[in-house]
């Protein structure tokens, strides 16, 4: 099980996955493709909470008890059909989604899965790659753009609740129900990568053997530019977060589609944090972060405490705020969808 967490070259990782499935196949691993064809968010949906709601259940429409219970029912039915119909064929199944972390909040849900799974499997892998938590933060910017999802940075005290960056706890948690011998801690940084490289890292720790007919994806979900996810954001201040699922998803759609091309005709840095702001985002976790490093890796430094990417005022008074907005603007006009919806609002 690949577990992520997020902003860790996951989507990399599962489109490696997914362009290799045969060639996966004949070294007797199987990477299912009936929850999705890279990403098994599903079935961490599955095994959340059935009382807390997420963006994944609002696209899913299951937010009302009966709705979740009969998607379950649904999910869990299709899961163990599939399943049934490979295990005899594969020596080994490789789930992969960095929602198993960002979901799955507690030990309770964590047990949930692995019993779930414990109905076909006798031996589980967990592999997690870690970031330094303010470059995470850092990164998560241009994904709640995308999400439409706040119009901020993530350093307040919301986000320093959020569980996943406290990867002591997350790690905690994982190996008290999979047992800390079947946890594969990778950090993810080029120097601590095998060979730097995070696909080879990758291989070597699921135990996939390196073949140089495997098609190697390029680098994907790069961070979109400072200028893309002020445009998203502006964007989301006509357009707000939608309840209904379909509309979520058009709305999403358009927004990734807006982000592409203005990071296309305006390219450059993501959107960066203050570098006080993130020295102090990180020092946050410095506890937690020297016990991950003593009690996992037998050392005392985790990450590698290099701030030169930093701006010391961050970014945001180089952005032209009468340009972006213009070209939003553009973005409706040209778009009939958008319009309409527009001169509904206005009425």
């Amino acid at each position: 099980m690949h577990i992520g967490v997020e902003k860790t070259g996951t989507t990399t990782i599962q489109e490696f996955l997914h362009l290799n499935r045969r060639l996966l196949s004949e070294q007797g691993i199987h990477f299912p493709r009936f929850m999705n064809l890279r990403n098994h968010w599903k079935l961490a949906v599955y095994c959340g909470n059935n009382r807390r709601s997420n963006q994944f259940t609002d696209l899913l429409d299951i937010d009302e008890p009966e709705k979740r219970n009969n998607w379950n029912a649904t999910f869990s039915d299709t899961f163990n059909r599939e399943i049934k119909n490979i295990v005899h064929q594969y020596q080994h199944v490789i789930f992969s989604s960095e929602h198993f972390t960002s979901l799955l909040k507690d030990q309770e849900e964590i047990e949930t899965l692995r019993a779930f799974l414990a109905q076909h499997f006798s031996t589980f892998s967990i592999i997690i790659y870690i970031r330094r938590q303010d470059l995470l933060a850092s990164s998560m910017i241009g994904t709640k753009a995308k999400s439409g999802i706040g119009n901020g940075i993530a350093t307040g005290n919301n986000i320093n609740r959020r569980h996943y960056y406290n990867f002591h706890k997350t790690l905690k948690n994982w190996s008290l129900v999979f047992g800390k011998e079947n946890i594969c801690l990778r950090v993810f940084e080029a120097s601590k990568l095998l060979h730097g490289d995070l696909l080879l890292d990758f291989m070597h720790a699921a135990g996939i053997k390196n073949n140089p007919d495997f098609l190697m994806p390029a680098r994907l979900n790069t961070s979109p530019s400072a200028m893309a996810i002020e445009a998203a954001w502006q964007f989301i201040k006509i357009f707000p977060e939608q309840n209904n699922p379909v509309q979520w998803k058009l709305m999403r759609d358009f927004r990734v589609e807006l982000m592409r091309q203005v990071s296309s005709r305006f390219p450059g840095p993501p959107k960066r944090l203050h570098k006080a702001d993130a020295v102090n985002f990180y020092n946050r976790y410095h506890k937690s972060n020297l016990l991950v490093a003593q009690e996992w890796l037998g050392r005392e430094d985790l990450f590698t405490d290099d701030f030169s990417m930093y701006p010391e005022t961050g970014n945001e008074l180089l952005i032209d705020q009468k340009l972006v907005g213009e070209i939003v603007d553009d973005f409706i006009a040209r778009n009939p969808i958008l319009k309409q919806l527009q001169n509904r609002r206005k009425i």
